[in-house]
């Protein structure tokens, strides 16, 4: 027998697998600009923002695809 919890809607994994594609694309910009601003010399308020937000938005996109990998895993071992 499944929980209510365990079991998720084929529309909220589009979404979810939607929003982690997203995360990763805003990551991927601020990994350009993080290397780009490397045109400008020396340690620049650039360089941090764009080192923070692809971190927070990679960590981001792989919580998600976490998330979605559990809720699958649960749904699988509680139908056996």
């Amino acid at each position: 027998m499944m929980h209510d919890d365990a079991r998720q809607s084929g529309a909220a994994v589009c979404m979810r697998l939607a929003a982690s594609v997203l995360m990763f694309l805003l990551a991927a910009f601020c990994a350009y600009g993080f290397l780009a601003s490397f045109e400008f010399p020396g340690v620049t308020l650039w360089k941090i923002g764009y080192a923070t937000l692809a971190t927070g938005f990679g960590l981001a996109g792989l919580a998600i695809i976490r998330s979605i990998w559990r809720a699958a895993r649960n749904v699988r071992s509680e139908s056996r």
